[in-house]
């Protein structure tokens, strides 16, 4: 399946969206914002509380859920999910 990693991602701030999250993805992992293990690990548990969607070219949405870390150089580690679709379909 392929991977979405993320890029960064900021809380809404308008009470009608609070509690929500925007997340940017990349098809590349060195695009992926970068963490200490710890951190990274953190920000997978953050991101599964939200209901993270994924909107395609085509308006097929995906709930992002079961957010993964992996170890893209020594010490630095990036967040990703798998999605049902090609990253040229988002």
């Amino acid at each position: 399946m392929p991977k979405a990693y993320v890029i960064g991602y900021k809380s809404r701030t308008l009470p009608d969206d609070a509690g929500k999250v925007d997340v940017d993805f990349s098809a590349r992992l060195e695009d992926a914002y970068a963490w200490e293990k710890e951190r990274a690990e953190t920000e997978c548990r953050i991101l599964d509380h939200f209901r993270v969607e994924m909107a395609t070219k085509k308006g097929m949405k995906h709930t992002c859920e079961g957010f993964k870390v992996v170890e893209r150089t020594p010490g630095s580690f990036v967040v990703f999910c798998e999605i049902p679709f090609k990253p040229d379909d988002w």
